[in-house]
């Protein structure tokens, strides 16, 4: 395993701890109750992902600590995007995860074939942000579908309450 791949590796980890810290912050400062549960959904899928990763970072003989300036420059993120519009965040995110999906795509090819179904499986994440920014984008209800057919332990409409 090369530096580039570790480091890449190491990328996707840290990049849940930096979605937990983005939408834990948008869902605490969020007001709508509708707004309050698909956060919550983003929330979890990012939770369940972080938890995915760690028997195969252990594999690789990766450390699972959680890089706190990560959770620290998610939140930051968070409190950003939850002081835009609705619409502005979701034309800023949607930017934002065209990126990420590229650079996930990256560490995929730079992964050998028995950790692809775990790298596709990241990329595949982020596209899933990339669906739901678009269903948002184009006012369809069904915004959160492919997220919560993902979900391991899916939220009850509840979780949208304070």
């Amino acid at each position: 395993m090369n530096d580039a791949y570790r480091l890449g590796v190491m990328e996707l980890y840290q990049g849940e701890v930096l979605g937990e810290g983005l939408f834990s912050r948008m869902l605490a400062l969020a007001s709508d109750p509708q707004r309050r549960f698909q956060l919550s959904v983003m929330l979890q899928y990012e939770s369940e992902t972080k938890v995915r990763l760690r028997p195969f970072l252990a594999r690789l003989g990766l450390p699972l600590i959680e890089d706190e300036s990560k959770r620290a420059e998610g939140i930051a993120l968070g409190t950003r995007y939850a002081a835009m519009a609705w619409p502005e965040f979701v034309a800023d995110f949607h930017a934002a995860i065209a990126r990420v999906i590229a650079r996930y795509q990256h560490i995929e090819q730079l992964g050998p074939d028995a950790d692809k179904p775990m790298l596709r499986f990241m990329v595949d994440h982020e596209r899933a942000f990339m669906s739901f920014l678009e269903k948002e984008r184009a006012a369809e209800p069904d915004s959160l579908d492919r997220m919560l057919r993902l979900l391991q332990h899916p939220l009850p409409m509840a979780a949208q309450s304070p």
